[in-house]
């Protein structure tokens, strides 16, 4: 938390005297804002705490390819850096195109289950009070063939050679 004191009891803007001022705060966050006014009698202090919201910022990080069909992606905000611009009371709207569940509208959404091969994307939106942004991240399903050998069989080590025929499973 940065702090701020203002002194006095009057302004100089330009070439102007004034009874207020202006201050502007280029980021979101939280201040002490301290008034000290100077008087012929006595000081007046004036405190407070002003939080500055901001328009909400989202960044991505890069999903990992699944490798086969179905292909659960575990929490996918731990693919999202958000913060709500200072908004506890933000809102957040996720869209998973051929996802299920194809939308979710909490903070740290369940897992995401994708049924079929192909490039989707993970779209979210933070509406606070300051403004909205909105994000695309994108996951690549594959459906990559799974090796199955068979029953498991027993032989001896003496037995005449035989022959293992393993089938793939799966697989675009």
């Amino acid at each position: 938390m940065d702090d701020y004191t203002i002194f006095g009891n009057f302004f100089s803007v330009g070439n102007a005297t004034s009874d207020s001022v202006t201050v502007r705060f280029t980021r979101s966050g939280t201040y002490n804002v301290k008034l000290l006014v100077l008087g012929a009698c006595r000081d007046e202090t004036w405190d407070s705490i002003l939080v500055i919201k901001g328009k909400p910022a989202i960044d991505t990080l890069p999903i990992p390819e699944g490798c086969s069909v179905p292909h659960i992606l575990a929490n996918p905000a731990q693919y999202f850096n958000t913060t709500n611009g200072g908004d506890p009371a933000a809102t957040y709207t996720w869209t998973f195109a051929s996802g299920t569940p194809a939308s979710s509208t909490i903070k740290t959404p369940v897992d995401v289950t994708y049924t079929g091969a192909g490039t989707f994307p993970i779209i979210l939106k933070i509406s606070a009070l300051c403004g909205d942004s909105t994000l695309t991240n994108i996951i690549k399903v594959n459906n990559f063939p799974k090796p199955n050998a068979g029953p498991d069989l027993g032989a001896c080590k003496f037995d005449a050679p035989f022959k293992i025929n393993p089938a793939a499973v799966g697989g675009v």
